[in-house]
């Protein structure tokens, strides 16, 4: 039976998220404790039960899709797991069918990431297709790293800052635009994780970062490529990191280097490309 989740079931969810992506109890509660919606049942948390356990999970994250004139309500399916001990019965795509059938008669665009690329054929099935892009590089590090200027000074973000600067960067382009809730818990999350948000001092640049063991990944940008280099070099040094992966906004002279991100579900905008980020995948 699919449902949506009680207070009741988070000890069994908890324990569920734990084992299958392996994040600590602590990161798990925070993530509830700051996007579960509702008291006696969670609006936006949907669970299949096996006697009268949770089995099948999913979150599902609200935002806005933002078009040139337009902005419709948005759903991001996050954390789909089922546990190891059920796979394979179908359980997920019954929790996964409910959501995209309470989207349908609401008219909300549903998206998600797939975890892997082979998922992407498994959401076709379920009627999704791809929307979703970014733009990767990838660049080595190098040796001598000079200070930047005094036109280039990074500074740490605020929410505020951050947000207002990545929705002007989106503007006039399909975006999933987050409230300010959604951007500070993302920013809180990145932090938590060793990561830091910046805004480049004076300029509409902004960028998301945080490193993986040696590998410091820039989670998003809109940075001008001209200026990229100097800027990895720099943080990269900062934080003990021997190279960088950037994901930047796919639009303009990026287009060329976009790679699929995501898929859309229950939308008929017909332009092939669109941006989801802050997305915590």
């Amino acid at each position: 039976m699919v449902t949506n989740a009680t207070p009741e079931m988070l000890p069994k969810m908890k324990a569920l998220w734990n084992d299958i992506f392996g994040d600590s109890l602590e990161y798990i509660t925070c993530f509830f404790e700051n996007n579960l919606q509702g008291e006696t049942e969670f609006a936006n948390q949907f669970v299949y039960l096996l006697e009268g356990q949770p089995v099948s999970m999913l979150t599902v994250l609200e935002g806005k899709l933002c078009g040139k004139e337009t902005q419709k309500k948005f759903w991001y399916i996050y954390a789909v797991l089922t546990d190891k001990k059920h796979r394979k019965k179908g359980y997920a795509a019954q929790v996964l069918r409910h959501v995209l059938a309470l989207a349908e008669e609401q008219n909300i665009t549903v998206g998600l990431v797939p975890a892997s690329d082979a998922l992407y054929l498994y959401y076709e099935k379920l009627g999704f297709r791809t929307f979703f892009y970014r733009g990767i590089e990838k660049k080595f590090l190098e040796g001598n790293v000079k200070q930047f200027s005094s036109q280039m000074v990074l500074e740490e973000a605020t929410v505020s800052q951050y947000k207002r600067l990545r929705d002007a960067a989106c503007i006039g382009k399909y975006f999933v635009m987050w409230d300010e809730k959604a951007v500070k818990y993302a920013l809180q999350e990145n932090e938590h994780l060793g990561g830091k948000a910046y805004v480049w001092k004076g300029t509409p640049y902004f960028l998301l970062v945080c490193p993986v063991e040696e590998e410091l990944v820039v989670r998003e940008t809109n940075l001008p490529v001209t200026v990229l280099q100097d800027i990895c070099n720099q943080l990269g040094t900062m934080f003990h990191c021997k190279t960088v992966t950037v994901s930047m906004l796919p639009f303009g002279a990026n287009d060329r280097k976009a790679v699929r991100h995501g898929m859309i579900y229950n939308s008929d905008i017909e332009d092939s490309m669109g941006y989801l980020g802050l997305a915590l995948d």
